[in-house]
């Protein structure tokens, strides 16, 4: 392993970065949200599936940057890997093992192994191929999906009905914001069907709550647009528009996803999903995504 870098702030800024650490509690939010969703269960496994998961999604960020290595030296250059920063097989090797003491820690804290291995195969695909094809948008998407149900196959209740439309209008939350982020890439310009995509959280929570669940499901659900909206605006002002804005934006909106799933559980719950809001904000300011 090479490093090049002599000042230790700088280098610990480094790693977050190749980790994609700004993006971990909305990891932390799925998590908490299939656990609450399945019903729930011992603190102490779904903390162990919560630790999983993040090992999954730091594998997965070094191997994207280890499949993008080409890609980087002909249009990004200031990335850790072209620069030297750290050597390109040590990425390679230390991302395959992230994935692989996540996948044994999901197991043995209960997870089932079919549903983990349909998180992971997603993750390895869009590192391989999101330069590739326009349709790598929707492999994010399918990872959070499978990781509500990894989550949830752990759980007493196991896996339900309701707990996938959650995950399904959850990937669609996600494939949307990847369709921006891929576009801003690329600089081409923004199709706006995909966006609709970001209201399914909306339409879910309002089709499915009912009774005394409808009230905090129409309050949640006004919370989400009021911050889903001004981020769009980013993205949707022509020649002027700051797409990674947006992104960042809809990147911490999975958390409000998340909460919009749960319903608002209980008071204790909302202010978890808020600390964890309010966290994945802080490190985008100091760790932004790469």
């Amino acid at each position: 392993m090479r490093l090049s870098i002599s000042n230790p702030g700088i280098e610990l800024q480094a790693w977050l970065v190749l980790s994609r650490v700004a993006a971990l509690p909305t990891v932390w939010s799925n998590c908490l949200a299939a656990w609450v969703l399945s019903g729930g269960g011992p603190a102490r496994r779904v903390i162990g599936l919560t630790l999983g998961a993040s090992l999954l999604h730091v594998g997965a960020a070094w191997l994207n940057d280890y499949f993008d290595v080409e890609f980087d030296r002909q249009r990004q250059l200031t990335r850790r890997l072209v620069s030297g920063w750290i050597a390109h097989a040590a990425v390679g090797k230390l991302g395959a093992l992230w994935l692989i003491l996540g996948t044994v820690l999901l197991v043995v804290s209960g997870a089932r192994l079919l549903p983990v291995f349909l998180v992971l195969t997603p993750a390895i695909l869009y590192g391989r191929f999101h330069n590739v094809t326009k349709l790598s948008p929707v492999l994010p998407g399918l990872c959070r999906l499978f990781l509500y149900v990894a989550v949830a196959s752990a759980a007493p209740r196991g896996v339900n009905g309701f707990l996938v439309w959650c995950g399904i209008a959850l990937g669609a939350y996600v494939g949307a914001t990847g369709h921006i982020a891929q576009n801003g890439v690329s600089g081409e310009l923004i199709q706006r069907w995909p966006l609709l995509l970001l209201c399914a959280p909306v339409f879910l929570a309002l089709l499915a709550n009912r009774g005394e669940y409808q009230q905090p499901a129409i309050w949640l659900s006004f919370v989400f647009v009021l911050w889903v909206l001004p981020c769009l605006r980013h993205a949707l002002r022509g020649e002027n528009s700051n797409r990674k804005l947006t992104v960042s934006g809809l990147m911490a909106g999975i958390v409000l996803v998340d909460l919009l799933a749960t319903g608002g559980e209980s008071p204790a719950m909302i202010v978890v999903f808020g600390l964890l809001f309010v966290l994945c904000l802080g490190l985008q300011r100091y760790v932004p995504d790469a």
